[in-house]
């Protein structure tokens, strides 16, 4: 039985999490007492009985809750759902606490946390860099200071680089088109805009592709895309829009949608934004409604998820990076793909849930810096790339 007097004070740590006045001193004090509990451990609380640790967490989580809703403010972002979803998600308080902390302590108290002072060896976020491969087999490399009407070997199509979007303007050739496909890729930690001939908007995420032709003769349009894409399609009744990805395909008319088909992911995903599709893999295929996910996982196994995070989904093209009850395995494979970094973990990594959001423009010690509060350390070797998380 803890004594009411280590209660109180716990519970005035607690309080200063929320309000951001919490000294570096005082929180390394919070966590190792609120650490130091087992899940066997019962609490003094004023004016109740003994209660569970599960039980105290439940109590203090919902006071964070009630003291967002009653207007807590953040630098980052306005407040949302988002912030209510943080706490219910995390598997401990003290992930829930450190969001607070992230989000709503001022820069300049942050600077006693030993990462973020490695500013000689930080890793930049991603940046508008791709590849262009023609049909006719030129090679046009796209970086972010690129700007402008781009020079091809094709004079029958203008390429127009502007505002980081890539857009093929064909105008007059007819619906005969260029033969062939161009294909547009991304590396590691890059991201890029494409406006497709008929006027369809697309998002490439790191490590992704799409082939697509310069103009869509006949009476169909159909691409190729790998990785991660963002698709605002171009209503047309009269020419289906096919969007083939591995050996499954996507038919629609006009909608939006993203499609996550990264190897390492372990399922294929086509979440619906608005609209319809209908999803094609062999002889199963799926129709999706506004708000649904289809996901094809191991062995082919084709399923309907009803509610997804469509938000958690599309944050990467809104320009966050958003968590929704991820291990930390499946963060660091944002984390290699967006900052172009190796990682390795060393040691077993507690089986936690972290949900939360921060901006793509954040610096990688940045987005580590939410960690900090579980108790999980990283290094990063900026020369070579490498992050090592220990647990």
């Amino acid at each position: 039985m803890k004594d009411l007097q280590a209660y109180k004070r716990y519970e005035e740590l607690a309080e200063k999490f929320l309000n951001g006045s919490i000294t570096p001193e005082e929180e390394e004090e919070y966590h190792q007492w609120y650490q130091s509990l087992t899940e066997s451990d019962v609490v003094a609380v004023p004016g109740n009985i003994a209660m569970s640790r599960e039980a105290h967490r439940e109590q203090l989580l919902s006071s964070i809750q009630s003291k967002m809703g009653a207007g807590m403010s953040t630098p980052v972002r306005p407040v949302r759902r988002t912030w209510y979803k943080w706490v219910a998600a995390a598997s401990i308080f003290i992930v829930a606490a450190a969001a607070v902390i992230w989000f709503t302590r001022p820069r300049t108290q942050q600077a006693g946390n030993k990462l973020v002072q490695q500013t000689l060896n930080d890793i930049d976020p991603g940046t508008n860099v791709a590849t262009l491969k023609l049909a006719n087999g030129q090679t046009i490399i796209l970086d972010s200071t690129a700007d402008g009407r781009l020079r091809t070997a094709d004079t029958e199509v203008n390429i127009v680089k502007n505002d980081n979007q890539l857009q093929f303007d064909a105008s007059g050739h007819g619906q005969q088109g260029i033969a062939g496909y161009n294909q547009l890729s991304t590396p590691r930690g890059s991201q890029q805009q494409l406006k497709l001939e008929d006027g369809t908007r697309v998002w490439l995420n790191a490590l992704s592709s799409i082939r697509f032709p310069s103009v869509f003769a006949g009476n169909e349009r159909n691409i190729e895309v790998s990785g991660e894409v963002y698709l605002e399609v171009a209503k047309d009744a009269k020419r289906p829009f096919t969007v083939t990805v591995n050996k499954s395909k996507i038919l629609v008319l006009g909608t939006a949608f993203n499609v996550m088909a990264y190897p390492n992911e372990g399922s294929l995903e086509t979440t619906l934004v608005n609209g319809s599709v209908k999803f094609i893999n062999g002889n199963h295929s799926m129709k999706l409604l506004p708000g649904q996910q289809s996901r094809l996982g191991a062995h082919e196994m084709l399923t309907l998820v009803e509610h997804p995070d469509v938000e958690q989904v599309i944050a990467w093209k809104n320009g966050y990076q958003m968590f929704n009850s991820a291990d930390i395995h499946a963060i660091m494979r944002q984390v290699e793909r967006w900052y172009d970094v190796d990682v390795e973990i060393k040691g077993v990594i507690p089986g936690r849930k972290f949900s939360g959001e921060i901006p793509r423009t954040a610096k990688l010690s940045e987005l580590l810096q939410l960690f900090s509060a579980a108790n999980i350390n990283f290094t990063i070797d900026a020369q070579k790339k490498k992050l090592t998380v220990i647990p």
